[in-house]
């Protein structure tokens, strides 16, 4: 008789308060998030917002983070500058994938999402290597504009760097640039340059000239003070979700399935 009143006593507490032992998912709950909006880049292979069936493996990534704990992602890319800003003012709950140098007014989780490496992009009979910061002085150079790498910012006096706004067309205004002598050498990551060299047949006519140390990249949450319980939140469930896929190396696996490994 005594277990039977211990048991619904336990049975009482637990309907008074289900909130123990199930926290996250309870609060999740309770500000009905079902969806959250998050501003990219059209960044292949990182993110890539024309292609359905490889939509980037940080978008994989993302997704099966939220799928866990019931909520879907959608994604919005826009020009650099612009995915920033929505993020700061709250237009967009989150921004995928900035180094914290690029967007410093942004909240981050403790966990980073990747990483990724600038590298400088030369044409194959161009001697030039990149093997410092200071290996720039005197060359002319496109940058993703907004996404100077930080070890560059004391040379622009002493270099021609010149930025440009990373849309999709990056990629193609960028290469055509070096191809007809505009500029010595472009800033693209290594991901990024590699696949879309492979992809454009440019690999024998465009090098990587020296690469930059890798910078580790981060979900990025809006600062806005309005949404602030709601991205305590939803941090919880990315670290909890990240923590998950790692045992499993999910994200090996990806790389694995983009041809990254």
């Amino acid at each position: 008789m005594r277990f039977l009143v211990k048991y619904k006593c336990i049975l009482l507490f637990l309907l008074m308060f289900p909130s123990i032992g199930n926290s996250e998912t309870t609060n999740i709950r309770t500000i009905n998030i079902r969806t959250i909006n998050i501003s990219t880049i059209d960044w292949c292979p990182f993110i890539c917002p024309s292609n359905a069936e490889k939509p980037g493996f940080l978008v994989e990534y993302t997704q099966a983070i939220f799928n866990k704990a019931g909520i879907k992602v959608r994604f919005t890319a826009y020009p650099w500058s612009r995915a920033i800003l929505n993020t700061e003012q709250g237009a967009t709950v989150a921004l995928l994938s900035p180094a914290k140098e690029e967007a410093p007014s942004l909240v981050y989780p403790k966990t980073k999402i990747s990483i990724q490496r600038h590298c400088f992009f030369s044409l194959t009979e161009d001697p030039w290597e990149y093997k410092k910061p200071a290996s720039v002085i005197g060359k002319k150079i496109l940058y993703p504009q907004d996404a100077l790498p930080e070890p560059l910012e004391k040379f622009r006096e002493q270099a021609q760097l010149t930025g440009l706004p990373y849309t999709k067309t990056y990629n193609r205004q960028a290469t055509r640039m070096l191809q007809v002598g505009r500029v010595e050498s472009i800033i693209m990551t290594y991901y990024t340059g590699s696949h879309y060299l492979n992809n454009n047949h440019l690999s024998e006519d465009i090098k990587v000239s020296g690469c930059i140390d890798s910078q580790d990249l981060y979900l990025a949450f809006t600062p806005n003070k309005n949404m602030k319980d709601k991205v305590k939140k939803i941090m919880a469930v990315f670290e909890n979700g990240i923590s998950e896929l790692k045992k499993v190396n999910y994200f090996e696996g990806l790389l694995k399935k983009y041809k990254l490994d």
